[in-house]
């Protein structure tokens, strides 16, 4: 069976196409406001290329993210959490905890020992996403988001608020201004953001030597990788495909 999963994220929007049980195409696009629907055509159209198929040969098209309703021409529409934890089981079958780290949001669930999802977080107490804002500052600090990723987070300082990542990038704009190194701030932010996130893991009930499976865009930022092993400690394994586990498991569950 072919089918293929569509992943609407806030900054991107992710395809996947499995033919059984095998990837066979992926594909990625700039999610947009209005042009939702254009971004997933195009993203799933990337995808069929890469899979050499046509549009006609999908089966089903399984529809998931925050923008998953735009997806007009999905033939059903699934949440984040059920299709995290199908992708991610799909990643490693051993996965008992997973956790989404996005542009908007951190989503954490546990993974029953029937595969269906159990405890979901997310975060609540701040609107603005964490990977938004290390983007954002990284633009201020006039780094690439490859460079912020290579600053130093062994210090334990924490020299922005890490309450509020909206008073962290107040904070953070005051430390340029005063004159300080753009690594140092850089490395400041970035050790407030894993704070950030380690309060959604803080939540989870769940033992620390759990096989948990990390996703998401932010997986790729080594810096914060670092110094949120350091804040909560859990053992965790990266997905290798890390921005399309929900599409993945989106594409799963159109098979199923």
């Amino acid at each position: 069976m072919i089918t293929a999963g569509i992943d609407v994220g806030v900054e991107r929007t992710k395809a996947v196409v499995i033919n059984g049980t095998d990837i066979v195409g992926t594909g990625i696009a700039i999610s947009g406001g209005a042009g939702r629907n254009e971004a997933a055509s195009a993203a799933l159209e990337q995808a069929l290329k890469n899979a050499s198929l046509q549009c006609g040969q999908l089966q089903k098209i399984v529809a998931t993210g925050k923008g998953k309703y735009d997806v007009k021409f999905a033939d059903d529409y699934y949440t984040e959490a059920v299709t995290l934890a199908k992708g991610a089981k799909y990643e490693n079958p051993d996965a008992e905890t997973v956790v989404n780290f996005g542009a908007d949001e951190v989503l954490a669930i546990t993974i029953k020992d029937d595969g269906k999802v159990g405890e979901v977080v997310m975060n609540q107490k701040c609107s603005a996403g964490i990977g938004t804002f290390l983007r954002t500052m990284a633009r201020y600090l006039d780094l690439s988001l490859e460079e912020l990723s290579k600053v130093d987070v062994s210090d334990d300082s924490i020299a922005v608020q890490d309450g509020c990542i909206v008073f962290a990038e107040m904070t953070a704009l005051s430390m340029l201004n005063q004159g300080l190194p753009v690594w140092e701030v850089g490395s400041a932010i970035t050790k407030a953001a894993a704070v950030r996130a380690s309060t959604v893991l803080n939540d989870i009930i769940t033992r620390r030597d759990t096989q948990a499976l990390y996703c998401g865009g932010l997986t790729r930022n080594s810096a914060f990788m670092d110094a949120l092993l350091h804040r909560y400690g859990m053992k965790y394994s990266i997905a290798k495909m890390p921005e399309y586990t929900c599409a993945i498991g989106a594409a799963i569950t159109a098979a199923e």
